[in-house]
């Protein structure tokens, strides 16, 4: 089974392993970009994602980052001129993530920035050091979280939503667990992979067909109808002038132009 899932991820900088009998961690490596996701590796880890939903003897799927951080976003560098498509892929992702019959949860440290915050908001708990840090920065470019918002809102509420969508500032693992998108802060590496082992040992416990019926229990569907607003919003929201400035911006390593001399 871990062979032919491991096909599906070949040529992609994606690791999956084994957690006792129960459980699979994906890992994201790319750690020289901060884990940053690219557009085909979106579409593999959604692929893959919708393969481990039909696995019924794995209860528990654990989302991870190589080296010091999480995940930093999508690789703005490495798209395609497919607007469209690069969100519909995005989407997809998040959206099998969040439909995963398994516990789902987040391991993070370092940076949750754009997507990977809405990777921690679509697993259904995520554990952080106490110096991680997360943030929604899309508005300093000229876009907006909209793929991502309606995770964000169900895990945290719309008011909390809101000041990350709208200000673009970063928030500390204590703040988002006072939020509720964080479950459990340690304080290390060390202590979030003894956290990994405990949820490990638990998951080995509980009846796999419970736990699913159990997870159905608190979960609510993100509907198509919304999915599908989120990615024309975006697509509209990339194709602006104030987008192809912060882009630009981003690019060049300079200040987009609506911050002025005093910012």
């Amino acid at each position: 089974m871990l062979a032919a899932l491991m096909r599906r991820i070949a040529g992609h900088p994606l690791v999956l392993d084994r957690l006792g009998a129960v459980g699979l961690r994906i890992r994201l490596e790319r750690p020289e970009r901060r884990n940053a996701i690219a557009i085909a590796t979106a579409a593999a880890l959604a692929d893959l994602l919708e393969q481990i939903a039909l696995l019924t003897d794995i209860r528990l799927v654990v989302m991870a980052g190589a080296g010091d951080d999480f995940c930093s976003g999508v690789d703005l560098g490495d798209t395609s001129r497919d607007i469209r498509g690069n969100l519909e892929t995005m989407a997809r992702l998040f959206a099998a993530l969040a439909a995963l019959p398994q516990f789902s949860v987040a391991l993070i440290r370092g940076v949750a920035f754009g997507a990977g915050i809405g990777l921690a908001s679509a697993c259904d708990m995520a554990i952080a050091t106490a110096d991680a840090r997360f943030a929604c920065p899309e508005v300093r470019h000229g876009l907006i979280p909209s793929i991502i918002s309606p995770y964000i809102v169900a895990a945290i509420g719309r008011r909390a939503a809101i000041e990350l969508f709208a200000t673009g500032r970063a928030i500390d693992a204590r703040r988002a667990c006072d939020l509720g998108l964080v479950g459990l802060v340690v304080a290390n590496p060390a202590a979030l992979a003894a956290a990994e082992a405990e949820l490990v040992v638990a998951m080995a416990r509980v009846a796999p067909g419970a736990a699913r019926e159990a997870k159905a229990l608190g979960t609510r569907s993100i509907g198509a109808a919304l999915i599908a607003g989120t990615i024309a919003r975006t697509e509209e929201r990339m194709r602006s002038d104030e987008a192809r400035e912060g882009l630009r911006a981003f690019r060049d390593r300079r200040q987009p132009a609506w911050i002025g001399d005093r910012a």
